[in-house]
This record gives C-alpha cells, sequence and structure tokens, in this order.
C-alpha cells in the first residue's frame, strides 16, 4: 500500500467527518448564525422564529453535505483530467457551484412566505407598494455581477479566436466555453430567483414581522448573487488560463483585485440595502420591536 492509497483514504475520510459536521451543526453554531444574521439587519428575532431559522440552517447544510460528498470526487477527477487536457482548472468544480444554487433557490422558494409564520394570526400590514430585486439587492452588486459575467462572455471570444487561429486546443476550448455557459445560467438563475421571490406574499401582523421577513429575502439574495459575482472572478482566471493569450496573462489578476475593492464597501452595503429602500424612517440602529410602529416621515401629516 503506497502514499495513493493512504492519501486516498485520509481524503475520504476527511469528506465523511466534514459531511457529517455540516449535518449537525451545533446549538452554539446555530445560535452565533441567528445573532450575527440580528446583528447585520438589525431585525428584532422572536424566540418563536428561532426555530424556523434553525430549521432552515439545518435543511441547506444537509443539502450541502450532500452535494460536497457527491461534487469531491467527481470534481476532483474532472480537474485532474482538465489540466491532463489543458482545460481551466475550475471548470470541474463551477457545475456543481450551480447545481448549489438551484437548490438554494428551490429551497428557499419553497418555504417563502411560510417561514415565519404565526399561527392563528393574519395578515394586519400592507406595503405602499410591490417591491422589486433592486429593493433587496444593492445596485453595486448587481452591476458588480453582471460586470464579471460580461468580463468571462469577452474572455470566452477572445478564445474562440485563439481556438480558430490554432493557438488553443480544442478540448480546452470546448471546456471553456462551457464554463461561460454555466456562468451565465447561474446569472440567470440568480435574476429570476430574485424576481420570483419578490413575487412571494410577506403575510405579517405588525412591521417588525414584515422587517424581518425584508432583512431574511435581502440575505437570501444577497448571498445568491454574490455566490455568481465570485463564481464569475474564478472563472475568468480559469479562462484566461485556458486561452493562453499572452497579452490577456497581465490581466488574469485584475478581477480578483477589482473585486476584493468591490466587495470592502459592498458587503456592509448589501446587508442594510433593504433597510434604506423599503425601510428610509428608522434612525441608523434603530430595530423594530413587535407592536412598535413605523417612524412617520419627516413633515407627513398625522
Amino acid at each position: 500500500m503506497g502514499f495513493e492509497f493512504w492519501f486516498t483514504a485520509v481524503t475520504m475520510v476527511f469528506v465523511a467527518l466534514f459531511a457529517l459536521w455540516l449535518c449537525f451543526p451545533s446549538e452554539r453554531f446555530l445560535l452565533a448564525r441567528r445573532e450575527n444574521f440580528s446583528k447585520r439587519t438589525m431585525a428584532f428575532l422572536d424566540p418563536t422564529f428561532a426555530a424556523a431559522i434553525d430549521r432552515d440552517t439545518r435543511r441547506l447544510r444537509r443539502c450541502a453535505a450532500a452535494l460536497f460528498v457527491v461534487m469531491f470526487p467527481l470534481a476532483s477527477a474532472s480537474d485532474h483530467y482538465g489540466l491532463m487536457l489543458g482545460a481551466p482548472v475550475f471548470s470541474g468544480l463551477l457545475p456543481f457551484i450551480a447545481l448549489a444554487l438551484i437548490v438554494f433557490a428551490a429551497v428557499r422558494l419553497r418555504a417563502a412566505g411560510r417561514e415565519f409564520a404565526v399561527s392563528g394570526r393574519h395578515s394586519a400590514v400592507a406595503r405602499p407598494r410591490k417591491v422589486v430585486l433592486t429593493d433587496y439587492v444593492s445596485k453595486a452588486l448587481q452591476l458588480a455581477t453582471w460586470a464579471g459575467v460580461g468580463a468571462d462572455v469577452a474572455v470566452a471570444a477572445v478564445l474562440g479566436v485563439a481556438w480558430a487561429r490554432g493557438h488553443t486546443g480544442a478540448k480546452a476550448t470546448a471546456f471553456g466555453l462551457g464554463e461561460v455557459v454555466v456562468i451565465l445560467g447561474m446569472a440567470v438563475c440568480a435574476a429570476w430567483f430574485g424576481r420570483a421571490l419578490c413575487e412571494r406574499p410577506t403575510p405579517a401582523v405588525d412591521a417588525s414581522h414584515l422587517y424581518l421577513q425584508d432583512a431574511w429575502r435581502a440575505s437570501t439574495l444577497g448571498l445568491a448573487f454574490g455566490l455568481v459575482a465570485i463564481s464569475a472572478v474564478f472563472a475568468f482566471q480559469s479562462l484566461v488560463f485556458a486561452a493562453d493569450v499572452t497579452w490577456l496573462d497581465s490581466a488574469a489578476q485584475a478581477p480578483l483585485l477589482l473585486s476584493i475593492a468591490i466587495a470592502l464597501p459592498v458587503g456592509p452595503t448589501q446587508w442594510r440595502w433593504f433597510r434604506r429602500r423599503l425601510w428610509p424612517t428608522l434612525e441608523p440602529g434603530q430595530m423594530l420591536l413587535p407592536g412598535q410602529p413605523v417612524p412617520p416621515r419627516v413633515g407627513a401629516s398625522a
């Protein structure tokens, strides 16, 4: 039994242990996640809603564990053979990231409007207008996401030209173009997910209840768009590697550095973007408590 056998055995044990850790989060972890969500969004978490967030956490982590167990060996093999063929390294992993996005969207859409339901109570809060995607996802994050996807498409075009001129292999080109198709699919999925989630009702017994649902949906869509944006950055680097064009190599790190520069201001802004758009009368740092009315606009008639 050589090194390869023991390496494979240790890796499989690691995969199994990691999957178990995902499937059974500790109470301390669940509490920390609830507190982090409440702190970032300034949403009051009634104890009756803690169980709903914990169920969602367990559900998503178990889905992630199942994907990881299937993804790890297949992605490793795909990347191994992809490197042998001169294909983008990221190609083997990207389909599983796209699948994770689809599962995430399906889980959240299935529960939308029911995750914080109050038994025996009817909706008592009406919105003054229809909610749209820009209310939940900041313009900066949307722009960064689509700019990254656009950059991937541009590099894919360069890759196609390089293949036509005989500078790039057909297999590497096929992997690269397939990668761009997946990235485009992820972006379209995120946009569709956002619009579909906005269409779902938000039955609320008071303003604090409605605010909690807005915070939950904003964090959900922020995560979905963020996943697409990050994937687009790594896909860009992978495509540059596949294109093997000298003048393009110097730009390989540019999207990564640019994404870091964008993430620093966009990240904190995204967490409370919905607050600025849908709850503009709240004071900075103000948390709506159950039964508390929404402050009126300055100058509004009583």
